[in-house]
């Protein structure tokens, strides 16, 4: 379980520095452009902010309900499937 946690933080670290303030308001857009601004997760909005930024991106989701809605408008595709 110890190494799990480890590799799960190593990856928020990852995100984290490949992230900035323009993504930051990229998420902010996208929340706001669902009209669910107050029920979508800010790390869902995050997920598709930085995954807009990809050539050809795909998310991988247990809950395809709150990032297809901001995969949709996002300013390239972004496909999503369920896992």
């Amino acid at each position: 379980i110890i190494g799990g946690m480890s590799a799960q933080l190593g990856c928020c670290d990852r995100v984290r520095s490949a992230t900035s303030p323009s993504s930051w308001r990229e998420a902010a857009r996208l929340r706001t452009a669902t009209g669910r601004a107050g029920t979508i997760a800010a790390t869902d909005a995050i997920v598709a902010a930085y995954a807009s930024t990809l050539h050809a991106p795909v998310i991988l989701t247990s809950d395809p309900t709150d990032l297809t809605p901001l995969a949709d408008h996002a300013v390239q595709p972004i496909a999503v499937f369920a896992t």
